[in-house]
């Protein structure tokens, strides 16, 4: 059974996968490390937040109603961590290309800030140097991480299988992109037919009938007809 340390290295490895930094990952899993102890059922006590940033919704957010709609969209649950880590990538672009460009500790705090409008720190960026120290003197991300990591060792399995999972396609995405190519219109290819015809009527020549309707004569993939486009007499 993976254990803690393990789930915090692979967390850093999804958000590296997606093109952050070492230093953008590593602020970005210090964050969700504060907020939830990597916990995608996390409940805020006495307030309002969700999941492993501890989504909200109040009278100034609605990010908890738009990881819901995420989830649904891909057919996913909202409480699954893999679900929750993708919604964290496109949440906020703006935010994220600042985290695949944060070339330095001090670019990825402040991008990590401006993701979560934390009211407290508390221990977030003491875990994100640690888990960028570990990167960088060549050990796993999550080397020693584990004893912040919230849950049973049955839950933190769970997670680790839920990133291992091939994360569907969002189905009404997939049907609104094949619904613009059925409306895209079509290349005009009637002055290629009228091209082969008038070529095998009248002895003129199919290149020269297309060019006269301003077409070409490049073939349909299919002939008019056995005789290789010659009118019938």
């Amino acid at each position: 059974m993976p254990g803690n340390d393990d789930l915090v290295t692979a967390v850093f490895n999804f958000y590296k996968g997606q093109g952050y930094t070492d230093a953008g990952a590593s602020y970005m899993v210090g964050a969700l490390l504060q907020e939830s102890g990597l916990d995608p059922d996390a409940d805020q006590p006495d307030g309002p937040g969700k999941g492993v940033a501890q989504w909200t919704d109040d009278e100034d957010h609605t990010s908890f109603t738009a990881l819901q709609k995420f989830a649904a969209e891909h057919g996913m649950k909202w409480d699954d961590l893999q679900t929750q880590m993708r919604f964290s990538v496109q949440q906020n672009i703006n935010v994220t290309k600042k985290f695949k460009t944060a070339d330095t500790p001090a670019k990825a705090k402040a991008a990590a800030g401006e993701f979560e409008h934390q009211g407290v720190d508390g221990n977030r960026w003491d875990y994100a140097e640690k888990i960028y120290g570990n990167v960088q003197a060549g050990k796993t991300a999550g080397d020693g991480m584990g004893k912040f990591v919230h849950g049973s060792a049955a839950a933190v399995a769970d997670r680790m299988a839920s990133l291992k999972n091939k994360f569907p396609a969002s189905p009404v995405k997939a049907a609104a992109a094949q619904c613009k190519a059925k409306q895209a219109p079509q290349p005009d290819r009637s002055a290629s037919v009228a091209g082969k015809v008038m070529g095998g009527a009248g002895g003129v020549s199919a290149a020269d009938a297309a060019k006269a309707l301003g077409g070409n004569a490049a073939p349909l993939g299919v002939p008019l007809d056995a005789s290789g486009g010659k009118l019938p007499e």
